[in-house]
């Protein structure tokens, strides 16, 4: 369905509303599916946590591999298509996000250069990818409705709200996992390049 088709049927009284319980029910019973399993490695990563410090890195035009290099030592966050500038800097994210699930990867998660990865649920439903050892899936929960109100939760066991950008997903992460000095770089507010409901990139005006 492209994004105008949507837009008509979310247009629709409490459709949205509808549409969303739908989603959260279903991302919710794919992560209880998973049992237990998801503990050990939340355990792990709130031990290995190198300082109460940490870096959430964004993919603007802004950001460049001499930036990337000066934090190479901090533990940090990153999202999406993140690796393609891997090869210009020996910095790699301490934590990998995914959650979009018209993000387009032409890999497997397992070779995703980072120590652990947060995979979304609502990711993991639509593709067909195995899980890593070093994978934390969440339960990915939209807010209900006009999203005039964003929740943000402090608990990864409980659910990370979604809303809007995979930036806000790894601040509540980050808090979850006890960093209380979070800086963000690379978060251009606005520039050209886009992506479309494809995970295609785009240009506008």
């Amino acid at each position: 369905m492209d994004a105008k088709a949507r837009g008509r049927i979310l247009s629709i009284p409490g459709m949205r509303s509808l549409c969303d319980i739908l989603v959260n029910a279903g991302n919710k019973r794919y992560v209880k599916a998973l049992g237990s399993s998801r503990d050990l490695i939340l355990s792990e990563m709130t031990s290995h946590r190198n300082s109460d410090r940490c870096f959430i890195v964004g993919s603007g035009p802004s950001l460049t591999a001499t930036d990337l290099d000066s934090i190479a030592s901090e533990d940090s966050f990153a999202a999406n298509h993140i690796f393609n500038i891997f090869s210009k800097t020996l910095w790699r994210p301490t934590y990998y996000v995914l959650q979009d699930r018209y993000t387009k990867l032409d890999r497997s998660l397992s070779s995703i250069e980072c120590r652990y990865l947060f995979i979304g649920s609502y990711f993991l439903r639509k593709n067909d990818f195995s899980l890593p050892d070093n994978a934390y899936p969440f339960f990915d929960k939209r807010d209900i409705g006009k999203r005039e109100y964003l929740s943000f939760s402090e608990s990864l066991e409980k659910f990370i709200s979604v809303n809007y950008t995979v930036t806000y997903s790894m601040l509540q992460i980050a808090v979850a996992l006890g960093y209380s000095e979070i800086y963000l770089l690379g978060m251009d507010h606005s520039y050209a390049v886009e992506t479309n409901e494809k995970g295609a990139v785009v240009k506008r005006n």
